[in-house]
């Protein structure tokens, strides 16, 4: 916890304090406390249901190698708006708590984070079903249409407080805005909180007309598990596949192997630098492998020649974006990629290409690509001249701000560089230092 900035971490103790607070006001406001007839086994049944869920999660996003920081997603929302619907706020909160924190204990996650998804899934189904409650009034079960209203209120409240909780923290622990990464966040999972939320009230119906029907709900929802989840390593493999290809593209070059694995390097180290969110994040390590792939179409003679091109052959040279680009736009999860990609060879003052846009109308992931790229290039070793120096590069990022790269996010960048140039003088010194008793006899 103590890797967090001190606001984050203040953060997490208030959601902490808040969702003891929400478990003392529900002791004694007194809601829900009593389960009429068979509602205790039902509860036991859902609990191991959420268990389950909870254990099993679609892997949304799987790992890379410079954003290593895969995320999951549960199909448990359906299950706490039914257990809302049938049993309460404070059991359905109590149960789904307990289940993240079986689960998260069974993953090993770090306290703070199982403490915090525990208190958050508390503050958000209490407080959900609590409006929802207060909306329908005393009667119990579900009547439709006359609740059709209150769930939809209830499904809404529940995504509302769910993603801000999570936008919060991750907006404090990226220093970045609020409203930004909430929009991010709720965008991206808008569909899945209003779909499970729908086969919440679903089941809800199902288990109050004949609980024995609920078995053949099952098989469907398993196989819609297992599909998106399929989805999500297909698109994994096919990412692994293009960047694979853009290796074997860059490999007919020695001067340029392994420079898009550092484009990506350099550009994620810059956008988290900025506040980028995770996605966008995502976004920039895949583009910044990719960004060559287009070289693909490009004859070695203009490739892999040791002198200077003319101009027709840079030209053709100039090409590779756009041909980059219209390979990813045959892939539906690529298209930001593939407009970062066309884009990162604009111009802040205008001058670039291919359509010659300037300032704000290149998109901030395309600016950040266009200097990682560059710096990358100056750095490395070419056919027709040597390398410069780190300080050599960073210089010429700085003579060129503000008319080829956008200034802010080179200062930033040079900012970034010289805080590592530190960080590795620092432990270069104390690999240096003698250990007490190992000199030599």
């Amino acid at each position: 916890m103590r890797e967090l900035p001190i606001q984050a971490r203040r953060y997490l103790v208030a959601v902490y304090t808040t969702a003891l607070l929400t478990l003392v006001f529900a002791v004694v406001h007194g809601q829900g406390h009593s389960l009429p007839g068979r509602a205790p086994l039902g509860l036991c049944l859902f609990g191991v249901a959420m268990l389950v869920a909870e254990v099993h999660p679609v892997v949304a996003h799987t790992p890379r190698r410079v954003t290593p920081e895969g995320s999951m997603q549960s199909f448990s929302i359906g299950l706490h708006v039914a257990g809302a619907i049938l049993f309460g706020g404070l059991w359905t909160a109590l149960v789904a708590t307990l289940a993240v924190v079986v689960a998260d204990v069974q993953r090993r996650a770090e306290w703070f984070k199982g403490a915090y998804n525990a208190a958050s899934i508390f503050i958000t189904v209490y407080w959900a079903t609590w409006l929802f409650t207060a909306m329908r009034g005393s009667h119990s079960g579900l009547s439709l249409p006359t609740d059709y209203a209150p769930t939809v209120v209830l499904v809404a409240v529940y995504f509302l407080i769910n993603t801000a909780l999570l936008a919060a923290v991750l907006a404090l622990a990226n220093d970045s805005g609020f409203v930004y990464t909430w929009r991010s966040h709720a965008t991206e999972t808008f569909f899945v909180f209003a779909s499970e939320g729908a086969v919440g009230v679903l089941i809800a119906y199902v288990y109050q007309t004949d609980a024995w029907a609920l078995p053949f709900l099952v098989p469907p929802f398993v196989a819609i598990f297992y599909a998106y989840q399929r989805w999500v390593a297909m698109q994994h493999e096919t990412e692994e596949a293009m960047i694979a290809l853009a290796e074997v593209v860059e490999n007919r070059d020695p001067y340029t192997a392994r420079h898009s694995l550092r484009v990506a390097e350099h550009a994620v180290a810059l956008g988290r630098q900025v506040g980028l969110d995770d996605r966008r994040l995502r976004s920039l390590e895949l583009a910044g492998r990719l960004h060559d792939l287009g070289k693909i179409g490009i004859d070695n003679s203009v490739l892999l020649k040791p002198g200077l091109l003319t101009s027709q052959e840079y030209r053709r040279m100039q090409a590779h974006p756009e041909l980059s680009s219209k390979i990813l736009q045959w892939f539906a999860f690529a298209k930001e990629e593939a407009k970062y990609i066309h884009l990162h060879h604009e111009r802040i003052d205008g001058r670039g290409y291919p359509y010659g846009l300037s300032g704000e109308e290149i998109p901030v992931p395309a600016r950040i690509l266009s200097i990682a790229d560059a710096f990358d290039a100056m750095t490395t070793d070419r056919p027709y001249r040597r390398g410069m120096t780190v300080p050599e590069a960073l210089e010429t990022l700085r003579v060129n701000a503000g008319t080829q790269f956008d200034a802010e996010l080179v200062e930033a960048f040079i900012a970034l560089q010289e805080t590592r140039a530190v960080q590795l003088a620092e432990r270069a010194v104390v690999t240096a230092v003698p250990v007490a008793g190992s000199a030599e006899r």
